[in-house]
């Protein structure tokens, strides 16, 4: 097995820096949440998706179950839990993963 060499070990190191630093709305597409489009620059943090307003006033019901089996999934669970501990912008203001 090749051992990561100091270049190749400062590239990873970057690139982490860059997505640590990508707009939440980028995050939440990367994870695949399943939201329309228009909405993915509407949601700030982590706790909007389960806001009362996008879900009643905006999705369809069909829409409102799959976002909340997506949210409760326990894998993606997890994910927002180490992204919190992580400190990406928009999972930290969870209370939910603590």
């Amino acid at each position: 097995m090749a051992m990561f060499n100091a270049i190749k070990g400062k590239s990873i190191y970057q690139q982490f820096l860059s997505a640590q630093k990508q707009p939440f709305s980028n995050w939440l597409k990367g994870l695949g949440v399943p939201l329309p489009e228009k909405l993915f620059s509407k949601i700030t943090c982590w706790d909007d998706l389960s806001s009362k307003e996008i879900n009643s006033d905006i999705l369809s019901r069909k829409q409102q179950k799959k976002l909340a089996q997506f949210i409760e999934h326990k894998d993606v669970k997890q994910l927002v839990k180490i992204l919190r501990q992580i400190n990406i912008n928009g999972f930290t203001n969870d209370n939910q993963f603590k």
